[in-house]
């Protein structure tokens, strides 16, 4: 076949090191993480600690639903795995039967649906090289069912099969494109070029190859076409397989000649691009992240965006992280097919779990449209954008709203003392735990379980623990427990109540217990009321009092004491108002709902006698970003119970999130009527009445990693203990799911911790972020600051009330922070005070590290 085609190669006609040194960019991309997302994998041949499979592409038939997949065994080994799907990939035959000579070609199979100009359609497998070294080719006819035996093309020596072929001329040809060692090459080992090839009867045979592009020094390899939305430009993406920087060329003439290299944007940096236009016109393209400095490096990813940013060189879109690699960079090599509903389909071999396995191939499956959710969530998450110095308004020192801190912790949960802010993430943390449960059912009248719903107090005196609990059964009611460390506790003999004959126990009130929450009132204008407790039940609370904890009477004669809500309780006092604030359930959910109103939702009630309750006000319920998991009408999100408290200079609370996968029409003894797993998040306000849930909604107290809470954190005490430098709550544990059985269902108290204000913090990567107080005014006294920067360095400056940084409190002025510590004590040239009475503003600048929280403290 004669060639039909001249191509212009391109040289490598500019230096080296200059041209690296200018495309490292900083990567500052949002990341959707969906790798633990595993009902949505697909594992089309598993690894064995033996076998490896590796290498696989796809291709998915014009009836949208049946796809293929081909394979090799061993890293680069040989051609011969192939399966079937008619669902679209969810589900896959066993090994299809292909010609022995598919075993004699080696080196990442290419399948591919190929059209010739008279419209005549054939399945073709390409293999990179066989005993010749050249390319091979098998073909079948009857979509699949049976195939040829592989056939040298006699294009010389390759290293890969086409990467990438797209129809070019109005279909009248196919443009095809690999890589392959320089011929004659003597100096450069394992040189690799771009070569590319047109095929006039739908890929059968193919012209000689064509130098496209020709980098001495670095190595190009694996290319991937995509046209511009307009059809009028051919756009190649390359991996770079030296100093992996990812490279775009273009050309304009279907193939004739092609620009100059440049680099890919660097959300796009890695190899072996797949790329595919989704429904709403953007891009997904797939790969195996290699950009320095990406938090999702060797992993495999997708990048969502726009191809005219691309072009532009413009760091735009987001990137998903598809699947964990446990083996470092060894993964990637994938294909990407659109289903015709939006999902697409990401194919690649991968390590994706712990343990001896080798390489398996697997699927990841996704829709832009979730990740595009969980996106808005990230961004909204970010704090306020940073605001231009030439454009920022000059606060006034006499101006009313300036912020007035008071030496309490001011953490940065929201935005409320957020000027402007750059390069910073907000992230929630997750709470720490012992490896087991720090109460457990012991005593014959705690059995088969304890609860604890609000109730762990530690004495400011002696710094005794003490503990109200509540079980289930025979009277055993509400119980009381002692620890000098808050991890191992005693049950004192209170001698109240009799149980079996015998007064020697712990039971406080055996008629109550399993619902109710106790809140010490330190400040209690009536000192036989110090100890306050609400007990729940479906539709009502009742009250009780106590002077010490341990004797208790009834409010109402034991009578409703709040008549509406339901069940749960936890109990705060607004100490700037005097109130009570009780945060309860609006009602008892309903087993299939019609509305939000019929779910667990909640709702606040407040008493300034704590005897007369105003009626409930609805606080939060659940929205549609809740429920994007529920893919049913019998899938739905509630909020079990939650609970709020004054922390720092705001309000904290924590808010148990149910995610209820079905409902027992006939359940077992004891076992409850709504299945589904339940975590808690945190939530805020800067009042205790008005409530924000956190952005991203992240648990701070997720499920396990150890059995005993793996199903469900039921309910949490009504505020968390600050201990040492650390924050400890106490939660009720259940090692299934809500709806599980007894047994294997077992209930337990046990122990969250994080770090003093360690609820969230303001993340810097490497590049610099920087944060921006508003104006704010104080009695003066020294900055403390609560930061992690053991990895990074934090310098601070202080503002005047024109925002310009104090001479001697500037950043350079500030002693650098490069140390993790719950109280760094910040100090300027200019000395130790922050300005008492005036305004002033405080600006942070970090990096690699995270930033917690900081209060002003009294002089020394």
């Amino acid at each position: 076949m004669k060639p039909t085609r001249y191509i212009l190669p391109i040289l490598a006609a500019f230096v080296l090191s200059p041209f690296i040194a200018t495309i490292r960019a900083e990567f500052n991309l949002p990341v959707v993480h969906r790798a633990t997302a595993r009902k949505h994998q697909v594992v089309v041949a598993q690894g064995t600690d033996t076998v490896y499979q590796g290498h696989p592409t796809t291709v998915l038939m014009p009836d949208g639903k049946t796809m293929f997949c081909v394979w090799t065994i061993g890293h680069g080994g040989a051609c011969g795995p192939l399966k079937r799907s008619d669902d679209g990939g969810l589900t896959w035959s066993d090994l299809i039967k292909t010609p022995d000579s598919w075993r004699s070609v080696k080196n990442c199979p290419t399948i591919w649906r190929l059209a010739d100009p008279q419209g005549r359609a054939r399945l073709i497998v390409y293999a990179g090289s066989g005993q010749d070294g050249n390319m091979h080719r098998s073909v079948s006819l009857d979509d699949g069912k049976t195939w040829s035996e592989m056939q040298s093309l006699g294009l010389g020596p390759s290293v890969m099969p086409f990467t990438t072929i797209e129809p070019i001329n109005g279909g009248k040809a196919l443009l095809g494109m690999t890589n392959i060692r320089r011929p004659g090459e003597t100096v450069e080992k394992n040189s690799n070029i771009i070569v590319q090839s047109i095929s006039t009867d739908g890929g059968m045979t193919w012209e000689p190859w064509k130098t496209t592009l020709d980098l001495p020094g670095l190595k190009p390899c694996e290319p991937w076409l995509i046209r511009s939305p307009d059809g009028k430009q051919l756009f190649c993406f390359l991996r770079e397989n030296k100093e992996s920087v990812a490279l775009q060329i273009m050309s304009s003439d279907e193939g004739l000649t092609w620009t100059k290299p440049v680099p890919l944007p660097s959300g796009l940096r890695g190899d072996r691009h797949v790329a595919k236009y989704l429904p709403d016109g953007r891009l997904v393209v797939c790969f195996r992240d290699k950009e320095k400095g990406s938090p999702t490096r060797n992993h495999f990813v997708a990048w969502v965006g726009r191809y005219e940013d691309i072009v532009a060189g413009k760091e735009s879109g987001y990137r998903i992280k598809l699947l964990h690699s446990y083996k470092g960079a060894d993964c990637g090599y994938p294909s990407v097919e659109i289903l015709p509903d939006g999902t697409v389909v990401a194919t690649t071999y991968i390590k994706y779990r712990k343990g001896p396995e080798k390489n398996s191939v697997v699927s990841a499956r996704f829709k832009v449209s979730e990740t595009d959710a969980k996106l808005q969530l990230i961004n909204a998450s970010k704090p306020k954008a940073a605001q231009s110095s030439q454009k920022a308004a000059k606060p006034s020192a006499r101006a009313a709203s300036l912020y007035k801190t008071k030496g309490d912790a001011e953490l940065f949960i929201d935005d409320t003392i957020i000027a402007s802010s750059s390069q910073l993430e907000r992230v929630f943390h997750k709470a720490a735990k012992l490896d087991k449960p720090v109460l457990q059912p012991e005593k014959p009248w705690e059995q088969p379980r304890v609860y604890l719903y609000g109730s762990v107090h530690r004495d400011p005196v002696s710094g005794k623990f003490r503990m109200w609990y509540g079980t289930t059964t025979r009277g055993g009611g509400l119980c009381y427990a002692e620890s000098d460390n808050g991890v191992d506790w005693t049950r004192p003999n209170v001698g109240l109540h009799e149980f079996e004959g015998s007064k020697k126990n712990n039971i406080l009130l055996p008629t109550m217990g399993r619902n109710l929450t106790v809140f010490v009132d330190e400040n209690s204008p009536e000192p036989d009321k110090k100890y306050k407790a609400l007990s729940g039940h479906l539709r009502y609370f009742r009250g009780a009092y106590s002077a010490d904890g341990i004797h208790w009477k009834m409010y109402n004669n034991g009578e409703k004491l709040i008549p509406f809500g339901s069940e749960l309780a936890a109990i705060a006092r607004d100490d700037s108002t005097g109130d009570y604030l009780s945060f309860v359930r609006f009602q008892m959910p309903k087993n299939h709902p019609k509305n939000i109103r019929e779910r667990r939702i909640c709702a606040l009630t407040t008493s300034r006698d704590f005897v007369n309750w105003n009626p409930m006000e609805i606080t939060l319920e659940p929205d549609d970003i809740d429920d994007l998991w529920a893919i049913s009408k019998d899938l739905r999100t509630e909020f079990y119970g939650w609970s709020g408290f004054k922390y720092g200079s705001q309000w904290l609370g924590f808010l148990t999130v149910m995610r209820l996968t079905g409902t027992h029409e006939k359940k077992a003894p004891m076992q409850a009527i709504h299945d589904g797993l339940i975590d808690v998040q945190l939530i805020h306000s800067r009042d205790g009445r008005a409530w924000q849930r956190t952005k991203p909604r992240d648990p701070v107290i997720a499920n396990g990693p150890h059995d005993y809470d793996a199903g469900t954190i039921l309910h949490v005490a009504n505020n968390p203990i600050v201990v040492g430098d650390e924050v400890w709550l106490y939660y009720t544990a259940i090692n299934t799911t809500h709806g599980a059985t007894v047994p294997p269902k077992h209930i337990t108290i046990a122990l969250a911790k994080w770090r003093l204000d360690g609820f969230a913090s303001l993340r810097a990567h490497y590049a610099p972020g920087v944060i921006q107080t508003v104006p704010m005014v104080a009695n003066g006294g020294n900055l403390v600051v609560n930061a992690d920067m053991s990895r990074g360095k934090l310098a601070i400056a202080v503002l005047n009330a024109d925002g310009q940084p104090i001479p001697g409190f500037t950043e350079d002025d500030c002693e650098v922070v490069g140390t993790d510590s719950i109280r760094h004590r910040i100090k300027w040239k200019g000395g130790e005070q922050v300005p008492s009475g005036e305004a002033f503003s405080l600006r942070f600048r970090l990096t690699n590290g995270d930033l917690y929280s900081f209060h002003i403290a009294p002089s020394a």
